[in-house]
């Protein structure tokens, strides 16, 4: 949503350096849809919203597990409560859109998708999972302009615009998946080279199955570095400064912590609201031998 896109790490850096910053600001639905608004959680509220969403996708979760691209999205963008893009956001020429990066998006994505149509080609083969309710308005949001014509990919339209200089932050996406899944496979976790993904997914039965793109998937190394990439693009089709950010070490969310020790150094200080600073206390905080899953005793480590 726009108040809290302009706390964004980039929006803070544009602010710092004195650069215009345009994104593609959210209305206060939000995408996905915002499951409560008020301070106070409402279970009632909550679960309505969720209906809503479930009733929505499953209709074309179906053409999707059925190989079919659903052409039909009204259900989605009739979403209770479905944010859109802002209309004094809207790319404009007295006003350009200065950022595209799409919340969600993998690497890959940033070169890969000009048209949702593309990313739901991706769930339909398997290399994206669901984002019916998120992923795909994001895409027609950020990168149509909120509209339904494509506009380029990220890095098309960024090219375009002729920077002096291009922020490219992307791969954080590519492994973070990893620790919601409590698993690890080719779609959770980004492999460096191209080949067929294998990977799992629960069936109708709820139960998890194994199963493997039918082409070669691109990989982090071409992503970044092949010849149509990010950064040969960038450096190719642009006079820009390209800065490339680090991507954050998942490692640090204490989920991917060895159990049974302590939660360790985190990078950053944590202070309760009347100043006390407790990161020490959290850094000694042990964590339990086990955790409840699949095996005898409980799972010893953390996705295995």
């Amino acid at each position: 949503m726009g108040e809290r896109q302009s706390m964004s790490y980039v929006a803070q850096l544009a602010r710092a350096v004195g650069f215009p910053f345009h994104p593609a600001l959210i209305s206060e639905g939000g995408i996905g849809p915002r499951l409560f608004h008020e301070d106070i959680f409402n279970y009632g509220k909550a679960g309505q919203r969720s209906h809503h969403i479930q009733k929505a996708e499953a209709p074309l979760k179906k053409q999707l597990d059925a190989g079919i691209i659903p052409e039909d999205l009204t259900p989605i963008w009739n979403i209770p409560g479905l944010g859109r893009r802002t209309e004094e956001s809207q790319d404009r020429f007295f006003k350009p859109q200065t950022n595209f990066a799409v919340p969600g998006y993998e690497a890959r994505h940033l070169a890969g998708v000009r048209h949702l149509e593309e990313y739901l080609i991706g769930m339909r083969d398997g290399t994206d999972a669901s984002g019916l309710s998120g992923e795909v308005p994001l895409i027609r949001a950020v990168l149509q302009n909120g509209g339904e014509k494509s506009r380029g990919s990220a890095l098309d339209q960024a090219v375009a615009r002729r920077p002096e200089l291009a922020l490219v932050w992307a791969g954080g996406n590519d492994a973070l998946e990893t620790v919601g899944a409590g698993r690890i496979d080719d779609r959770l976790l980004t492999p460096i080279e191209d080949r067929p993904w294998t990977y799992q997914v629960e069936n109708s039965s709820g139960v998890m199955e194994t199963r493997t793109t039918p082409y070669p998937v691109q990989g982090f190394r071409t992503t970044y570095l092949g010849p149509t990439g990010i950064v040969p693009r960038l450096l190719r089709e642009t006079d820009a400064e390209v800065m490339v950010m680090n991507i954050p070490d998942i490692s640090d969310i204490a989920t991917l912590r060895p159990l049974g020790e302590n939660l360790g150094d985190l990078p950053f200080k944590v202070t309760l609201p009347d100043g006390t600073d407790v990161t020490q206390a959290l850094e000694n905080w042990p964590l339990p031998n086990a955790v409840d899953g699949d095996g005898k005793g409980g799972r010893r480590h953390p996705g295995s």
